[in-house]
């Protein structure tokens, strides 16, 4: 069972009443914290974590160490010890995606999906008006160029994206993933003018 197979299921007790927004919410919290765990890319350990429905125990949200420590009890290894990585580990784009939703306002949940797509490129290109005002501020006002400033912009940027794509029900990694293969199709040596300008019409 994969870590998108094991969400999946994740999603779906939440969708069909039997989890609540509380045990949903703690639930992505922990499948985020889950992956820093050495070992998580064991199939193994997602196929044992859904047979035993371990997470059907989950009544209230309680302490997420104490659930990741439980869980970690209770799934078979051998070799190897079980450590928690989060002081070096890397969050992963769907990662980012998953916590991002998390802070979505409730108004943006509206089950028809283009009212979520609105507000994302609402959204989008309101932050990308900050960031190039940033950039204004530089060139013709006299401002120091500010990186954190930008970069803090770039955040805002990156969550209404996700939010955008999470509407249309894609992954950040399947959206990025996307589009390098069509970079990769229309320049398969790396930019070219001449292919810019004749590029075919259904190259979009």
């Amino acid at each position: 069972m994969t870590f998108k197979e094991f969400t999946a299921w994740c999603n779906e007790r939440a969708c069909d009443g039997r989890w609540g927004m509380v045990e949903a919410m703690v639930c992505i919290d922990l499948m985020a914290e889950i992956r820093k765990l050495s070992f998580w890319k064991r199939e193994k350990f997602w196929r044992e974590l859904y047979e035993k429905r371990i997470l059907d125990e989950i009544v209230e949200p309680i302490n997420q160490k104490i659930i990741i420590d439980q869980l970690a009890a209770r799934i078979p290894h051998t070799d190897q010890a079980i450590t928690h990585e989060k002081e070096h580990s890397t969050m992963t784009i769907n990662e980012y995606q998953a916590l991002a939703l998390r802070t979505e306002s409730r108004i943006t949940t509206d089950p028809v999906p283009y009212i979520r797509v609105l507000e994302g490129l609402m959204g989008l290109n309101g932050e990308a008006g900050e960031a190039i005002d940033l950039m204004k501020k530089v060139q013709f006002q006299g401002h120091e160029f500010d990186r954190e400033h930008m970069a803090k912009e770039l955040g805002d940027i990156a969550w209404y994206l996700a939010v955008s794509a999470d509407a249309i029900g894609y992954d950040l990694e399947s959206i990025l993933q996307m589009n390098v293969d069509k970079l990769r199709t229309r320049y398969p040596d790396g930019f070219s003018t001449e292919q810019s300008l004749h590029r075919s019409a259904n190259d979009i």
